[in-house]
Parts: structure tokens; sequence; C-alpha cells
């Protein structure tokens, strides 16, 4: 039951409503063994679910029923068996699965990220009761013929009765629910930078905003395969699974928690489970299973690193990779990363600049990781590499590179430029542009990313243990309510077991789906 009531949850997700029956119904196909030939048992099972559902339906002022029938998928749903099944129903009877495989419906079932609940093992009703050799080819009159040795409208009006109804719980109701005390970001209006300055994320995103520039074709063309992949297809959101740490903080300290991801094809299985639009990894990883994978989920190959065994450590983003290796592996896009504010950033904007171009002329789209490293901007106080004064310059830079997209860590403080008392800035962008609510400080990262013509994603940031699913929902309603286009968030998802990581990601997607989460 608790299967089913998860299934419903997340369905609701793309209705407005539902309503959860549960019928009784192991007492009935007892009934139905006593009386009824063992081939003919599941034709009847199914008729009686038919009724019983018309029956619920009907006293629900429903207009049809629906199911998940498909031709061939079992033994029992041949087209002849389906038409005595279906003959019992009075309303309309949709079935709109008839015509997919397996491998359609387990691809839609990614998409809606109802899958990996689907395949946790259970004892359904179905199982507990099905003959050998079901009948493949049943006929009206002798399906009637058995039935008649059972009280059919009494069984039916008695489940019907007993049917208990539970109002599915909305995800803007659990969203709520993990917010807790942040749930006030929901309701938050901004009144800095208006919305309507902004070129916000939408299903023509590609061709409102990115196909007036100079953007090649086939660059257009890997960004709108990236929005058209996974659960946010066709929202203009992005959900992105990052796994580049076992560079910088070690394997052991990324994989330890879950060493199956030292394997490179689980990584790539974990976006796709969880509908994910793209996977962000190293050239080893992707490379390791691109002849499987990249037709199926957009690959972004992350060409610089900085790698922590040289001692003593270093900061510095050093090449892995080149470009052409990340096209001949049929990668959509490379990424990279500049440490604005350090001493190497001058070499690394220059090295970045020249992976870009190439990587445009040979048409995969960009990412850039805009992060700040620098001591001196870390005092006691506060770490003003999460200021949004400085990591929103650090964006101006990177959309200066023409990165198609920018990822920065969500803002956690302000005022680095008057506090470290470099730089310059104006009195208006603390006075007028941002507050200390996060959402202001995210919207002026976005306006230093041309308003949104380059898409803002938010890191997720490391692991913190129980408090992660509440931390991921919490950023994911901020970048979107700020206008950003989407979250890319890793070790959260793959320092856990996998299912656990789909649901974290599957979670961090219901922000970007639910509607009544709007624009500030």
């Amino acid at each position: 039951m608790e299967k089913a009531r998860e299934l419903v949850r997340l369905l609701t997700t793309w209705q407005q409503r539902s309503r959860l029956y549960m019928v009784a119904f192991g007492d009935i196909q007892q009934q139905v063994v006593l009386a009824v030939p063992g081939p003919m048992r599941v034709i009847v099972y199914r008729r009686l679910m038919l009724r019983i559902a018309e029956r619920i339906a009907r006293a629900r002022g429903a207009k049809a029923l629906i199911t998940g029938e498909v031709v061939g998928q079992v033994a029992s749903q041949t087209l002849e068996n389906l038409q005595v099944i279906g003959s019992v129903a009075t309303l309309p009877v949709f079935r709109p699965l008839i015509g997919m495989d397996k491998e359609e419906i387990m691809d839609e079932a990614r998409r809606l990220g109802s899958y990996a609940i689907s395949i946790i093992p259970d004892q359904d009703c179905c199982t507990l009761f099905t003959p050998r050799n079901p009948l493949t080819r049943g006929r009206l009159e002798q399906v009637e013929a058995a039935e008649r040795a059972l009280p059919i409208d009494e069984i039916v009006e008695k489940a019907a009765a007993g049917a208990s109804g539970v109002a599915a719980t909305g995800t803007m109701s659990r969203i709520e629910e993990l917010l807790g005390s942040d749930a006030s970001l929901l309701t938050h209006q901004c009144r800095t930078i208006p919305k309507d300055n902004l070129h916000l994320p939408g299903p023509d995103f590609v061709d409102r905003v990115l196909t007036p520039t100079d953007r090649p074709p086939r660059v257009l063309g890997g960004l709108q395969r990236l929005f058209e992949t996974g659960r946010l297809s066709r929202t203009g959101y992005v959900s992105i699974l990052p796994v580049d740490q076992g560079i910088e903080h070690s394997g052991g300290a990324s994989f330890a928690p879950n060493p199956s991801y030292f394997d490179p094809e689980n990584i790539v299985k974990l976006a796709i489970e969880g509908g994910c639009n793209a996977v962000a990894s190293t050239l080893g990883v992707l490379g390791s299973v691109a002849r499987r994978y990249s037709h199926r989920i957009p690959f972004i190959v992350k060409l610089n690193h900085n790698e922590f065994i040289s001692y003593p450590n270093s900061y510095d983003q050093i090449k892995f990779g080149s470009v052409k290796q990340a096209w001949d592996m049929g990668a959509a896009a490379v990424g990279a990363t500049i440490y604005f504010g350090s001493e190497e950033s001058k070499r690394q904007i220059q090295e970045v600049t020249e992976m870009f171009q190439h990587a445009h002329e040979l048409g995969m789209f960009t990412v850039l990781w805009c992060y700040l490293r620098n001591a001196a901007f870390k005092t006691k106080e506060v770490d003003f590499h999460l200021a949004a004064d400085l990591t929103g310059q650090a964006n101006h830079l990177g959309v200066t590179l023409e990165a198609d997209i920018i990822k920065q860590k969500l803002p956690e403080s302000n005022g680095g430029y008057n506090v470290l008392n470099f730089g310059k800035t104006h009195k208006a962008v603390y006075s007028s542009l941002t507050t200390d609510n996060p959402i202001y400080m995210t919207r002026y990262q976005l306006a230093n990313c041309y308003m949104g013509r380059s898409p803002l994603i938010n890191s997720g940031g490391a692991s913190s243990g129980e408090t992660d699913l509440k931390e991921a929902v919490r950023t994911a309603v901020i970048n979107k309510r700020a206008g950003g286009t989407g979250l890319i968030s890793g070790r959260k998802a793959f320092q856990r077991p996998m299912k656990d990581g789909v649901g974290l990601l599957n979670a961090i997607q219901d922000v970007y789906l639910t509607k009544e989460i709007t624009i500030a």
C-alpha cells in the first residue's frame, strides 16, 4: 500500500489533484479461485476490477476509466482478452500505453520519476493467485458462463462500498514540509530587479533567447537536446548530475560512502534513472562508457580540474583533456572551472577562452564553473567566496567568455568588495539591487549573466547527511524563484544508495515541475 501511495503522490505532480482508492481484493480472488477454472481466472479478476473501478468512478462523477494495459505485455493482454475484459464497462476505457513496448514504458517512467518506485519488490494481488497457464484467447460467452458461479453484483457492491479513499499529498505540501521555517521563501516577493527585466526559462528559451546569438546551429541543437531530456524536458529547466569530485576531493573521500560509484557506469545510470537532463564528469569517467550511453543522455565533459595529491597542495585548474577528445566520444558539451580572483586566473581565462571557442566550432555548448579562490576572500567572520557581489562579478566575466551556461555556488553573504576594500562597486548594488534575502542575492548573480541570456544553475553543495534533502529543495526553490534555470547537484545524490539518490534528484526536479512555485 505504501508503494501505491508513493506512486500516486509522485504522479500528482503532473496533474491538479489525486485521490487513491484502495480495494481489498484478496478475498475476492479467493472466491474466484474456488468457482472459476484456472485458465480464465485472470480475465475474471480484471473484469471484476473494471466493474469495481467503474462503480467508484460513477460515484465520483468521473467520465472515463484509464488503464495501463499493453498489447502482448503479459499473457492475459491479448486483443481477444482485452475485448472480453473491456466489455463489462459502460464508461469509455482509455489505454494510453496500449502500443508501447517495455523499454518505451520504462523510459517514460524515468521521465516521470516513477521508475525507482515501480521496481521496488512487492507482492501485488495479481501475482498471488496467477494460474500457471492463463487463457490468451478468451471468448465472451465462455467467460460469462464461468462468472455465473459468482455473486457478481454482491461482490462489486461490497468492494466499492468498502473502498477507502485517501487524498494524495500534493508536491507543494511536501515541499512546504521539507522547507519548514524556510517556507516563507515560497511567498517572498522580490522588490529589487523586476522579473520582467529578466530572460526567464521556458520551453521556447532556445528560440526566444539564443537563436539571435552568434552560436552555431549545432550548438543551439545541443542546448535544445539538453532542454528536451529527462523529467524536466520541455520546461526550460535543467537538473544535472556532476561527478568530478574524485580529482580534487580524492576518490576515497568522494566514493567511500557508496563504493559502487567508483564504477563510472553507475554514475551515468544514476543520472538516467534520476531523470537528469545531463551528466557532467571527467574525460575518463565518460570516455569509459561513451559508446553505451552518450546517445542516451547528454555528456558534459569537464576538461580541467584542481588535483590535490601534489604536496604541498596548490589551488589551480589544469587541463586533463582536450575539446577534440570530448567531441570524439559524442559529448554534447564541455565544462571548465576558472578560479576568479586567484593568481592563476589570468592563465585559466585564456585557456578556457580557447577551449570554449573550439567547442563552439565543433558544435558543443559550454558550461563554466565560475568559482572564486583567494585566501584573502575568507575572513574570521565571513567567507566572501560566497558573496553575492563577488560571485556576481565572476558570472559577468564568465558570460564575457561566451559560456553558454553559468554554474555558481548559492550566495550566502554580500558586501565582499566593501569589507575586503578592493576593486570597484557601487552603493546601489547593496541599497537597491540586493538585500540579505537569498532570492535577491541569487537574482543579482543572474543579472550578471546578461539578465538571464546565459542560464544560471546553482550548485547543490556538499553532502551534510540527514539534512541533504531539505538543503537541496531549499536551493532549488531559491534558484527557481530568483529566475535561475536549475540545479547541478552531485555529492548529495551519489553518496547514498542509488534509490535514495534518485529520490533526491526527483525532489529537486519536483520544485521546477510545481507550477505554484513561481518567479518572485
